[in-house]
């Protein structure tokens, strides 16, 4: 959306951007839901950005299928807006079949505040607060781990606008106290069965999961490798790089003897693990190279110096 000083110029919103907008509004009102109104628009907001997150599902899947009828899509209608487009129940329907093969269990707690939110909307609401609060949270969960799975993928991208509502959002949940509960119940299998886990850089749940790639479970931050070693040993270690380093100490992040990616982190007394390939060792497992400082598996080397320096020394000898 383009703004001056004066206000908006034009409003402007992709699909997704549109839908992460709804959600971003029904986390705030949820972050201070001291009334019945907050809860009421966190419900209405969460459903509507729902809706229009799975219909972006669609649309990268073709664009005809946000038609009713997509026997009957026109591109000059899809262009303006002006046509029919699925109804939440067709809507279900596409993305099981297109993402789940035709079952997707999670859908359930998206029925169940769709069907809250109706009778807020177009009638009357009578519910606890408790029952609003609960279905918000597992709705909420859902939906995050769709956009996780179904449009974060490599080839996937988002726009700048798009990146900072979606990190926003991200970065409230651990303040919802329903969600966080609900959050951590749902994916404790998950970790339970995950290789490594550390505290996410972001929100800071031991629930990042490091194996062939990183992501966060609760909040769904992922990053490459490299970076998100950097951003692990900067916001969970809490480490000020710039005073490290002018004080003499060493950043730790180094290059991994397994993979050579700058990815792998000194996680303390986690022991050393690579973001980029999964590999892990205890503490105390590395050496450091005599000539240029990278880290050497102990267990794979009795020479204090690294394969790309000795094979440097043996050219130089020859």
């Amino acid at each position: 959306m383009t703004t001056d000083n004066t206000g908006p110029e034009q409003v402007d919103f992709t699909l997704l951007e549109n839908g992460l907008d709804f959600v971003w509004s029904a986390v705030e009102h949820l972050s201070v839901a001291t009334s019945k109104r907050e809860l009421k628009y966190a419900l209405l907001h969460l459903v509507s950005g729902i809706e229009l997150i799975l219909k972006e599902r669609l649309r990268r899947e073709d664009w005809k299928l946000l038609f009713a009828t997509p026997e009957k899509a026109n591109e000059v209608l899809y262009k303006t807006g002006a046509f029919k487009s699925v109804d939440f129940s067709q809507l279900i329907d596409r993305v099981e079949g297109y993402c789940f093969d035709g079952s997707w269990e999670a859908a359930e707690s998206l029925r169940v505040v769709r069907k809250q939110r109706n009778r807020f909307e177009h009638f009357e609401g009578t519910e606890p607060a408790e029952a609003v609060i609960a279905s918000t949270a597992a709705a909420l969960g859902v939906i995050l781990d769709f956009i996780r799975e179904e449009l974060s993928g490599a080839d996937d991208h988002f726009t700048d606008t798009e990146e900072a509502l979606l990190t926003a959002i991200r970065g409230k949940l651990t303040g919802l106290d329903a969600f966080v509960e609900t959050r951590l119940k749902s994916i404790a299998p998950e970790l339970e069965d995950a290789y490594a886990v550390l505290p996410c850089p972001l929100c800071q749940h031991d629930a990042l999961t490091v194996d062939d790639g990183v992501e966060c479970r609760f909040c769904g931050y992922n990053a490459e490798g490299e970076a998100a070693a950097h951003e692990y040993v900067a916001n969970v270690r809490e480490i000020d790089r710039f005073r490290l380093e002018k004080d003499g100490g060493v950043w730790p992040v180094g290059f991994c003897p397994a993979c050579d990616w700058q990815a792998c982190v000194d996680a303390d007394e986690k022991g050393y693990l690579c973001f980029g390939c999964g590999s892990k060792w205890d503490p105390g497992s590395f050496a450091e190279c005599g000539h240029c400082g990278r880290w050497i598996d102990r267990d794979k080397s009795d020479i204090s110096i690294c394969d790309s320096c000795f094979e440097e020394q043996m050219r130089k000898g020859n």
